[in-house]
């Protein structure tokens, strides 16, 4: 698969994958660094069939920036995300994204978002939990890191916005809304990428609460 986006920026080039699913990308003849910056997709928004049930709103994924020397030729294995769905009553977590050095099978990677979690007569619907954990083998090197924001737990009666926390990320996506029974919509997901997706009411089981894929941007300095 080819990359979504392919740039120039401050005479680097940089590739950008927006879309779940798995890239190669082989490195120029020149480059000797890569600097990474990569999101966990969102965890999968909750709810069920059940009278008066509801759902909490999905985790968004954690943002990750490393680095690494590199050699020209060498080759990225990438790996976008896929956002969580509803699973039964409750949300899937969202699948991590990675960049993988094939030659020295180095890997980085950040976790994706928690899924919300069902309840229904009054109990608090938990949403998911923001992606706190990452992997950096071999020569990655840390940059920075932020943990994803929760999504908004619901017991059922008001809509609450999933937490928003200031990120080191511009791309970073935010939790999910907790879903309430006595409405006919989904309440809303998290913005950006890797965001939490909404909790869900009594009637929308089998319906899609998909958490937002992932993103990975790969920098090449020469």
């Amino acid at each position: 698969m080819l990359a979504t986006r392919m740039m120039m920026s401050g005479g680097n080039l940089l590739y950008e994958y927006g879309v779940a699913g798995t890239y190669t990308l082989v490195l120029p003849s020149n480059a000797v660094r890569v600097r990474v910056t990569m999101v966990g997709a969102g965890g999968g928004g909750a709810g069920n069939v059940a009278t008066n049930s509801y759902g909490g709103g999905g985790g968004s994924g954690l943002g990750l920036r490393s680095t690494r020397v590199v050699s020209g030729g060498d080759s990225l294995s990438i790996v976008v995300g896929a956002g969580g769905n509803i699973n039964g009553a409750n949300g899937d977590p969202g699948g991590l994204s990675s960049v993988t050095h094939v030659a020295s099978s180095d890997v980085a990677s950040a976790n994706g978002g928690g899924g919300g979690g069902g309840a229904l007569g009054g109990a608090t619907a938990t949403g998911g939990t923001g992606g706190s954990s990452y992997t950096l083998g071999g020569s990655w090197v840390l940059v920075a890191s932020q943990t994803g924001n929760n999504g908004s737990s619901s017991t059922g009666s008001v809509v609450c916005s999933g937490a928003n926390l200031t990120t080191l990320f511009a791309i970073s996506g935010t939790g999910g809304a907790g879903g309430i029974f006595a409405t006919s919509t989904l309440s809303a997901g998290g913005t950006g990428y890797g965001a939490g997706a909404g909790g869900g009411y009594q009637a929308q089981a089998g319906g899609s609460r998909l958490g937002a894929p992932g993103f990975v941007r790969v920098e090449i300095n020469y």
